[in-house]
Order: C-alpha cells, then sequence, then structure tokens
C-alpha cells in the first residue's frame, strides 16, 4: 500500500492509509518506482514473487495492476542473514497483507534501548510469527549465522513454496514449510527434539484484526470494515489456542510498535503443542462475507497422508503432499 514493512528495526507510520513513497524513486529503479508510486510511475514489475535464498527473503505480491493497488494480497517469508546489524530473532516467521489491512505483522522495534522491557521484547522471537520453545528466544550473533536459513524453494503455477531452518534452539531442530497459494497459505512446521518442550506458534494479528470466533483449534478474525475474514485453522488438533490481548500490566504478549516509543496493544494467538518430536500443520485462509477464498472452491486435507488437495474456482485441482 506504499508503506514500508516493518522487518527489523524498519520504521513505518502510525497513519495507516495508503500513501505514495515518491523518494524511494532516487534510486532510479523503475520497478521500484512503480511499487512505490503504486503504479504512478515507472514500470510494471513483471515478476509477483522473488527469492533471495542467500539474505533469507521470500517475498510476494498476488498482482501489480494499478487497478487492484493496494488491495492486492502480499506476503514475506524470512529465514537467516548476512549482516546482524539491525535483526531480529524474526527466524521462520512471515508477515500477510491483503485487502487493504495488515492481517499478521511484524510489530516493529520500539526503541534502541537495550535492557528496556518492550524493546527487549520486539527485538525477541515472541514478538515474531514464529515457533518459540519453551518461551525463550535466542540470539542472533554473527557466529549464529548458519544456524537459520532459507534450505529450499519452488515456483510453480499453481503455488510458491519456500522452507526454512532454524537451529537456534538448544536440542531443537525446527523447519518451517511455507505454502503460497494466494488468499490461502499452508504453514507446516517440523520440529524435533531429544526432550520434550512446549512449542508455541505464534501469529501476531494487526490493529485491524478482530476476533469473531475462537476454539482450541480455529480462530476466524474479522478484517477491517468485517467484509472480509481471516480463518486460521489448526488442522491436527494436537495443541490448543491461547489468545492474549496485550495487557501493559500483565502481558508478556500483544504489542505493536508503529514509531518510536510508540506503543499499541494487539492480540497474539498463540497455540501451544507439548512433546518431543511435532508437527504443526495450518492452514489460513481470506475469506469473503460467504467464506469465499478468491481463486480457491475447496480446500481438502488428508490428514493420515498428510496432503492437501486444492480445487480451483476454474474447475482445476492440484495436490501439495507436506515435505
Amino acid at each position: 500500500n506504499g508503506l514500508v514493512a516493518e522487518i527489523g528495526d524498519t520504521n513505518s507510520s502510525l497513519n495507516t492509509t495508503s500513501i505514495s513513497n515518491t523518494s524511494l524513486s532516487v534510486f532510479d529503479n523503475e520497478y521500484l518506482t512503480y511499487a512505490s508510486s503504486l503504479g504512478e510511475k515507472g514500470n510494471k514489475p513483471e515478476e509477483r514473487s522473488k527469492v533471495y535464498p542467500e539474505s533469507g527473503y521470500y517475498i510476494s505480491r498476488n498482482s501489480w495492476d494499478k487497478e487492484i493497488g493496494e488491495l492486492s494480497t502480499w506476503m514475506m517469508f524470512k529465514s537467516g542473514y548476512v549482516s546482524k546489524t539491525h535483526k531480529h530473532a524474526d527466524d521462520n516467521s512471515f508477515m500477510l497483507y491483503s485487502k487493504g489491512y495488515d492481517i499478521f505483522v511484524d510489530p516493529g522495534w520500539y526503541n534502541y534501548m537495550t535492557g528496556n522491557f518492550y524493546r527487549d521484547y520486539f527485538v525477541s522471537s515472541n514478538a515474531h510469527n514464529t515457533v518459540i520453545v519453551d518461551g525463550k528466544t535466542y540470539s542472533p550473533t554473527a557466529e549464529n549465522s548458519s544456524k537459520v536459513g532459507i534450505y529450499e524453494y519452488e515456483q510453480n503455477e499453481n503455488y510458491d513454496y519456500v522452507s526454512g531452518y532454524n537451529e537456534m534452539y538448544n536440542d531443537v531442530s525446527f523447519d518451517r514449510h511455507f505454502y503460497n497459494l494466494g488468499d490461502a497459505i499452508i504453514v507446516y512446521d517440523n520440529i524435533e527434539s531429544a526432550s520434550e518442550h512446549i512449542y508455541s506458534q505464534l501469529l501476531h494479528a494487526s490493529e485491524k484484526m478482530q476476533v469473531e470466533k475462537r476454539s482450541d483449534n480455529e480462530v476466524i478474525f474479522s478484517l477491517g470494515e468485517g467484509q472480509y475474514f481471516v480463518r486460521v485453522q489448526q488442522l491436527l488438533g494436537n495443541g490448543e489456542n491461547e489468545l492474549i490481548h496485550g495487557d501493559k500490566n500483565k502481558e508478556k504478549f500483544g504489542y505493536i510498535s508503529r514509531e518510536m516509543n510508540h506503543l499499541d496493544t494487539i492480540d497474539t494467538l498463540k497455540y501451544n503443542v507439548s512433546g518431543r518430536n511435532v508437527d504443526i500443520i495450518t492452514l489460513i485462509t481470506i475469506e469473503d462475507k460467504n467464506g469465499n477464498i478468491e481463486g480457491i472452491s475447496d480446500i481438502v486435507f488428508d490428514k493420515e497422508l498428510k496432503e492437501f488437495t486444492i480445487y480451483k474456482s476454474s474447475g482445476d485441482s492440484f495436490d501439495i503432499k507436506l515435505h
């Protein structure tokens, strides 16, 4: 929507309306100029998704058409780094934006005062859409940079796939498999350990998301003005949802910072699973008021085979066998 995504210590804006960031035209890149001006200047990019495996980024936008503009679906997955400057403990995390609103956010940075409760929270894994182990975070030092990264990826006509690994937690191997289907995302978290832990999958909802329905394995948010809904389903049913709204007096989760020293409260969805070797399979769908997903008529999951069948609105279908 013309605003810069809040990755690491990136500063965004309290003004959530679309803006035209024409200052980026100084880089003399015709595609960047088009993106930052929402199609007013420059040339439309040819690619709708891109993987940067060395620096650890996957970025996607489902349409560059000027008519769709800020209503398009944008997402970012990240794992790995080549520089620890402004780096947070955000490996195997993602961000999601659609229909003109942030959905699942990177909650920001607050300030640069190490030791401040909120600064320490925002740079920790607790403030990112990833999995934490026993409620702990890790230190993204230069020495640890080889322990995280993008493992493999695939881009085809039906979906994009990218997987990241995170070996930062002692005795725990955590791989995340991320499937972009447009207005649907499959997240497969595969976690292995020699000992038992509590694994918590975190999703930080933006200020524009309101909880409509919740159960142990499903949460439905209304988005923006209530024209769309975001459904989060835990398909294995092996854990329990915990919904936390930020409370400055008692809560460890549920905060966002859009500018220096700005603090607001949001909802954090925390799915907790106990065990040694654990799978968490999550389906996130963006739906209209009638439960329809753009371009998709149905999604069927075979729990025994760990396989999805995706039925497209065109009548075609395809399968995804989880790695």
